[in-house]
């Protein structure tokens, strides 16, 4: 860590390695050696997980191993993972008040500090799989960032704890990810409503 800043790296610098690492393949192996040498710490502006047990980086592994079903639908679904969002999940636990200034002190760009902000503060409020109306309203509110939103709901489900009552928040994501996955892309927005229900073709 103090290597990178005995360097003078600038933060621009900085970012830019960070955007590389946490966008690699081998990024759980990266992470836990930058949190054992303190090199975590400064790259997340002295936020982030603090413990190698931490609930951050078992999300950080979950959102890592992509779920496989026989006809591959799953993996289409997560297997896209953008640095961004492993930067998200290890900044998940920072509190509100904190997060726009280690965004700002990070130096990320407008889109990836949005995306930060947006996902942070509430992975866990999703519509019920079998309430198809609200899938739907909550799929046309995420809009192009969907995808990732369930990646990361499903990965912070899946960390809280390997009992059956807390893996229930990832399965409820990847029953919300079937549903979706079987309307028509063109489909994804909400339809006009009759009665006060929707409209299905």
């Amino acid at each position: 860590a103090a290597g990178l800043l005995a360097e003078g790296l600038s933060r621009e610098r900085m970012l830019a390695e960070a955007r590389r690492i946490l966008g690699s393949p081998s990024v759980v192996a990266v992470v836990h050696r930058m949190l054992s040498d303190g090199t975590l710490d400064v790259v997340l502006a002295g936020a982030g997980p603090k413990c190698t047990d931490a609930h951050e980086l078992r999300a950080l592994e979950a959102l890592c191993s992509v779920p496989y079903d026989d006809s591959g639908i799953m993996v289409a679904a997560y297997a896209e993972r953008s640095w961004v969002e492993v930067l998200t999940l290890l900044l998940c636990r920072t509190p509100e008040n904190e997060l726009e200034k280690v965004c700002k002190s990070m130096r990320l760009s407008n889109n990836d500090r949005k995306f930060v902000l947006r996902h942070t503060q509430s992975l866990s409020e999703l519509p019920e799989a079998s309430d198809a109306p609200s899938v739907r309203v909550f799929t046309a509110a995420m809009k192009e960032d969907l995808f990732a939103r369930l990646r990361l709901a499903r990965a912070w489900g899946i960390a809280q704890a390997p009992s059956a009552a807390e893996q229930a928040e990832a399965h409820k994501v990847d029953a919300i990810t079937d549903q979706v996955l079987t309307w028509r892309r063109d489909s994804l927005k909400p339809r006009s409503l009759a009665g006060g229900r929707w409209i299905e073709e």
